[in-house]
């Protein structure tokens, strides 16, 4: 900033020191982004917050753009359209709408100056890339390390990379907590409360880096090249590179379990499920959420319409008896399950389901980068051809177990009851966490809302199947 004090100083500007960019690539256009500072002070020269005859100084005009000289051209002169006046501080050039009218010369020196930069930063690109596609193939051939820098629970050594054990052991149960029905909140606070030393310089375990490292492929050995960029499916994922924290079951069940989750619009304060039906009870009347009461010891525990609970104009203030309804789900999952004797178990197909979908979202994203223009080279059309292939052999498996699960499915209906019968009764003696979240959890499996009216009647939207109904005593209707 020392020369940009100095000019300012010399000729009596006042500067502004709040917008500057260091380690922005001029070549990528990454100045130009909202989050840039050039990016910002274009925005605002846009909107007219820049006043006309403001200074834009700049190390050099490369700093100003190093794409392509028509998108650098551009640039530079619709700055100086707007009545900016751009001054270069590594030679003490000044460039105005006025000076270059008057002396054209002075546009074809900044044309020369952007053609330079622009074939300088490409040639250093091409070595670079040609340097790094010569450590991917490594990676892919000899699974040689491509750099120092790996996840959080291994280290470089002279082979390659090798797992850290005591931070191998906190994955792995992050992973277990995961499969059990624990959230990524749920497991940095447990993680958290037996202070459990993070990985790296953070003070505590946060929710997101939890769901990160639950969905990263480098648990389970793959190294997916750019993996950050949205470019990354031009490259071909390298299996083993890393040594897998967990085995794939392990990676993709916790996944199916996230997605599930995600999927059942269970909320509940951390640690605590307490309304199993939380997220999918309704009113009939206002189509508002129902609010679960526990009036303590010698009240009962209730649901009521949350608008009429309070005064918001709803008419039906009838309370349904928690208690009962929870007795009451027993009978229906016990209908439901007889019910789908006939029917596939997708639950059973949700580790599959998972990756089928990310093989579809890779190459959906790769074919978008080629339809536009983003993304060009001898290596695209094959990697589509493999992932079509990914995917083609992955909807084949899907449809074979579904076929083999039509004829089993019969035969396990009961037993499916039985182990969710026996699994309800352990959660009535010992009201955990972990086991109250996966009954939630498997209640949405079957059950898609619930609708209560004003006359004690409830009413559930069945997932397959016909709509039931039940009465405040637990009766059917």
């Amino acid at each position: 900033m020392e020369p940009a004090r100095a000019y300012a100083d010399s000729n009596g500007l006042d500067l502004d020191e709040t917008l500057r960019d260091e380690g922005r690539s001029a070549f990528r256009g990454r100045q130009r982004l909202d989050d840039a500072a050039l990016g910002s002070f274009i925005a605002k020269v846009d909107r007219g917050d820049v006043p006309t005859g403001s200074y834009l100084l700049v190390e050099s005009l490369d700093r100003l753009s190093r794409e392509k000289v028509l998108v650098a051209l551009r640039l530079f002169l619709t700055l100086l359209d707007r009545g900016i006046i751009i001054v270069t501080l590594g030679d003490g050039r000044l460039y105005s709408s006025d000076s270059v009218g008057e002396r054209p010369f002075e546009l074809m020196i900044s044309i020369v100056i952007m053609m330079r930069a622009h074939e300088e930063s490409s040639i250093k690109a091409k070595r670079v890339g040609a340097a790094w596609d010569r450590k991917r193939q490594l990676a892919l051939t000899e699974r040689k390390a491509m750099t120092r820098v790996c996840p959080a629970w291994l280290e470089k050594d002279a082979d390659g990379y090798r797992l850290i054990a005591e931070r191998a052991t906190v994955v792995r149960r992050i992973f277990a907590m995961s499969i059990d029905g624990m959230g990524s909140r749920a497991i940095a606070i447990a993680l958290n409360s037996e202070k459990v030393p993070v990985f790296g310089r953070g003070r505590y375990w946060h929710d997101s880096y939890v769901k990160k490292l639950l969905g990263n492929e480098a648990t389970i050995g793959r190294f997916v090249p750019g993996a950050a960029s949205r470019i990354a499916p031009a490259y071909q994922p390298v299996d083993d590179y890393f040594p897998a924290v967990v085995d794939e079951r392990t990676f993709y069940r916790s996944l199916a379990a996230t997605r599930a989750r995600a999927s059942s619009s269970v909320r509940h304060p951390a640690g605590k499920v307490r309304n199993l039906v939380s997220g999918i009870a309704f009113c009939s009347e206002c189509g508002g959420g129902m609010h679960y009461m526990n009036k303590g010891r010698r009240g009962m525990t209730v649901l009521q319409c949350g608008s009429s609970r309070l005064k918001g104009g709803c008419s039906n203030s009838f309370k349904y008896d928690y208690n009962m309804l929870e007795n009451g789900l027993v009978i229906l999952c016990s209908e439901a399950f007889q019910d789908r004797s006939e029917k596939i178990p997708e639950a059973d197909l949700g580790e599959l389901m998972v990756q089928r979908d990310n093989l579809a979202e890779r190459l959906s994203r790769l074919i978008e980068l080629v339809e536009t223009g983003e993304l060009a080279g001898q290596q695209v059309p094959r990697r589509i051809a493999d992932l079509e292939a990914q995917l083609k052999s992955a909807d084949a498996v899907i449809k074979s177990k579904k076929q083999a699960a039509k004829l089993l499915e019969s035969e396990n209906s009961e037993k499916a009851f039985d182990d969710f019968f026996k699994f309800y009764r352990q959660m009535k003696q010992d009201e955990t966490f972990v086991l109250r979240r996966n009954v939630a959890v498997a209640l949405r499996t079957i059950i898609k809302r619930v609708v209560f009216d004003a006359r004690g009647g409830m009413y559930f939207e069945m997932r397959d199947g016909p709509p039931r109904s039940m009465s405040q005593e637990g009766a059917r209707l």
